[in-house]
């Protein structure tokens, strides 16, 4: 697929996310690509923390649980990657963030067909959403199933071990990017912190920051 250039330097552009097979990629480059996720299936919940950290810990634990069980089927549901914390800012300066985070895992498509597919869902028009019913549900009530169409995302690797404050400056710096080349996104709307590495890992960590385009990301298209 080409390669767009919104005309923002590419020193301190974000990239476009890519997608193969349904399953986020992560980046190692800032040079902008004209590709939007594909449909995808997350299992997620909702947490009120002081911090991104504490959401994450008692997020992952959660769903951490439905995989190992915690669903009708009292089946194994096998995770993958990134693990996504969704962020709220308290405003378009991205001064700080609310306490209100949604931790999420990415689930891999079932053999014979899983999480992607025809569901219902979709704007008129447009790409239907991936249909969760292939998962089992989750037995906790506070845990959902949520399928997440395409959308355009802008993306800005970090190393690290990642928290709130490294991810909302990087928030920042994706913002001030787009403003500065023209190009619309979802000002001070929720964005994504991805991460690719297990806690086990000490060196060479890849995460990314996510800043959704005009339309679509994590609320709603």
């Amino acid at each position: 697929m080409r390669r767009a250039r919104p005309g923002v330097a590419p020193s301190t552009s974000p990239t476009a996310l890519s997608s193969r097979g349904g399953r986020p990629q992560p980046h190692s480059s800032l040079v902008p690509l004209s590709h939007s996720p594909s449909l995808a299936t997350y299992v997620s919940v909702n947490i009120t923390a002081i911090n991104a950290e504490v959401a994450l810990a008692e997020g992952v634990l959660l769903l951490e649980r439905y995989a190992r069980g915690a669903n009708a089927g009292n089946a194994s549901v096998p995770r993958g990657a990134p693990t996504l914390v969704v962020m709220r800012p308290t405003g378009p300066d991205y001064a700080g963030l609310t306490p209100a985070f949604t931790v999420a895992a990415y689930l891999p498509p079932l053999e014979g067909g899983g999480a992607r597919g025809g569901g219902g869902g979709g704007k008129k028009g447009g790409p239907a959403l991936p249909d969760p019913a292939p998962f089992p549900a989750p037995t906790d009530p506070g845990v959902v199933l949520t399928p997440r169409p395409p959308a355009h995302t802008f993306v800005l690797p970090f190393g690290g071990f990642a928290r709130g404050g490294p991810a909302l400056a990087n928030a920042a710096r994706v913002a001030l990017a787009l403003t500065r080349a023209g190009v619309p996104f979802q000002a001070g709307a929720a964005f994504g912190l991805a991460l690719y590495d297990p806690p086990t890992r000490w060196a060479g960590r890849h995460n990314e920051v996510w800043v959704w385009g005009s339309s679509g990301g994590w609320e709603g298209a």
